[in-house]
């Protein structure tokens, strides 16, 4: 599968890397405002240093973005990737606001609804630890992370927008448990 990232910033990088490691996927461009981080991440890699957004979209065979961008940039990515038939993760939070939120989640039905044999997702990703760096007590007692090698949607999902959520227990330094559902 061939990625494109939009924000090469430290997640974008490390979205990059991820990408680079994983022998079924291959990363195909790379947009960022700071040429020099854009750079970084494609290195190593064949994948073009893109100007524009419009130039990233139109990379030959591309299939998947990955938005890391700053917040304010989530739905411009996200509707034109959309628009232009390619599945997207988007990092979290989603937009900044609700109308925002709305748009992209429009976008992503409207591709569904096209009739298009393709899926058209958006996913939004969580962190599991603290802005400090600091792992949470279930991170250290869970063990080695799962590696997800291959995800597959059931039949009667194909070609349609699917919007699921995950309960995630955790717990903070202080002993308190929380859960986000």
């Amino acid at each position: 599968m061939r990625f494109a990232v939009v924000g090469a910033g430290t997640i974008g990088q490390l979205r990059a890397q991820t990408i680079r490691a994983n022998p079924a996927t291959e990363l195909a461009g790379v947009l960022d405002v700071a040429q020099a981080n854009a750079a970084k991440a494609a290195a190593g890699t064949g994948a073009r240093v893109c100007q524009s957004l419009e130039q990233l979209l139109e990379l030959p065979g591309l299939e998947a973005v990955i938005v890391s961008s700053p917040l304010q940039f989530h739905e411009q990515a996200v509707v034109a990737a959309l628009r232009a038939g390619k599945h997207v993760l988007c990092e979290k939070p989603l937009g900044n606001t609700v109308d925002s939120c709305r748009r992209m989640l429009d976008a992503a039905r409207a591709r569904a609804a096209s009739g298009s044999r393709r899926d058209s997702i958006i996913a939004t990703t969580r962190r599991s630890s603290f802005s400090s760096g600091r792992s949470t007590r279930a991170d250290r007692d869970a063990g080695p992370r799962p590696r997800l090698r291959r995800a597959r949607r059931p039949p009667q999902l194909q070609g349609r927008l699917a919007i699921q959520g995950a309960g995630v227990r955790w717990w903070r330094d202080d002993g308190r448990r929380h859960s986000h559902d």
